[in-house]
């Protein structure tokens, strides 16, 4: 009987070890925002704690005293379109009427002038052509015979510069179909429906195709590469976009798919250089000894912990201490207030400091502490990418 009740006892004390890490976790839910987790600062609640204001630098607003003064440039004689010439009409000094006539000397017989010049868009009218096809009967067969467009015509109701816009609208400047529309519309003088924007914009897509696999194939060869991924709503369904960004290119792809296979596909799967990634399970097949997880992402587990009851509080205002002590030696070793050996020097502190954290958190009580201090990547060398390419 009494082993029977030292076994329940045992079973109800494990159930609320369980039950106490749950209401941890919703509650840690319920208080998540923006600055202290994964989440988008569009998801943040009313009433949410605003980022506290950057620590000043000494500097004062708007131009510093010393400061080389950055003026728009004149543009050249030859792109100047209209000169108009105008002369005083009177003597400043003594009000004696001045002759009008141009080519006055100046100087030393040298013109003397200041050019104002004033930059303005044309009125836009849309060059239409059309073209006619007429259609001939032969006098031998009497077939009749239609004739056809002329090479290098588009076959749709617009031209390449047209094509070109909007998708550079889109594109470039992330304006939406329906924006698009009305950017061209009322800027341009081209009325266009959204499906032509779309249809433009797709065909411009796989035009540009081969560009996109020679910028893929610049990817295995770079030294350090980012990579991450977002939703994105396609077809009344969410997509996946993927980025991978190179000092050289910036790959875009959009999949239907959110698994490794996608990132794998984008010739990563031998590559032997850094990844600056967050911690999400597609990355894992990356060597943990050349994957550097996102500084943002870490910093904001970390402030996570701050406000977590019991083990989470330490281990998040130990992290906090060492990333801020990491990020001002950086800043320090950027703005040449300090040399390249002092700076390794203390990364290699820190990554000891980081190492004695993880190896603590790792005994952590809290599953959650445990499972972030395990994560390999972060166990690994989290200082390493920072100090390996300092410029």
């Amino acid at each position: 009987m009494i082993a029977t009740m030292q076994a329940l006892v045992g079973d109800l004390r494990a159930t609320i070890t369980q039950l106490q890490e749950r209401v941890r976790d919703l509650e840690t839910r319920v208080g998540q925002h923006s600055g202290k987790s994964s989440r988008s600062p569009s998801s943040d609640l009313p009433g949410t704690p605003k980022r506290p204001p950057s620590r000043p630098g000494g500097r004062g607003r708007g131009g510093q005293p010393g400061h080389v003064a950055h003026q728009r440039a004149m543009a050249p004689p030859e792109r100047v379109d209209v000169v108009t010439d105008h002369w005083p009409l009177q003597c400043q000094a003594c009000k004696t009427v001045l002759p009008q006539a141009p080519g006055l000397p100046g100087v030393a017989g040298a013109p003397d002038f200041v050019a104002h010049q004033v930059t303005e868009l044309p009125v836009i009218h849309p060059r239409i052509t059309e073209y006619r096809l007429h259609r001939l009967a032969c006098p031998s067969c009497g077939t009749r015979t239609r004739a056809s467009l002329p090479a290098g015509v588009p076959t749709g109701s617009f031209g390449p510069r047209v094509q070109a816009t909007v998708t550079m609208l889109g594109g470039r400047f992330r304006l939406s179909r329906r924006e698009t529309s009305g950017v061209m519309g009322q800027v341009t003088g081209v009325p266009i429906s959204i499906g032509s924007v779309d249809a433009l914009c797709q065909a411009t897509g796989e035009a540009l195709a081969p560009v996109t696999a020679a910028l893929v194939a610049t990817l295995p060869t770079a030294p350090l590469l980012h990579a991450d991924e977002t939703r994105w709503p396609h077809g009344g369904r969410n997509w996946w976009l993927w980025m991978v960004r190179s000092p050289q290119a910036t790959v875009f792809v959009l999949s239907p798919s959110r698994g490794g296979r996608v990132i794998r596909e984008l010739t990563l799967a031998d590559y032997h250089g850094v990844v600056t990634s967050d911690g999400y399970a597609g990355y894992s097949w990356l060597d943990p000894a050349f994957r550097q997880l996102c500084w943002a992402h870490l910093v904001r587990n970390f402030e996570g912990l701050v406000t977590r009851d019991g083990d989470g509080t330490h281990i998040g205002v130990w992290a906090r201490s060492l990333y801020r002590s990491l990020f001002a030696d950086r800043s320090a070793f950027m703005e040449d207030r300090t040399s390249l050996r002092t700076y390794q020097r203390r990364t290699r502190q820190m990554q000891s400091g980081f190492g004695e954290l993880l190896s603590q958190g790792i005994g952590s009580a809290d599953l959650r502490v445990r499972r972030m201090c395990a994560c390999p990547t972060v166990c690994g060398q989290p200082c390493g990418p920072i100090w390996m390419s300092p410029g």
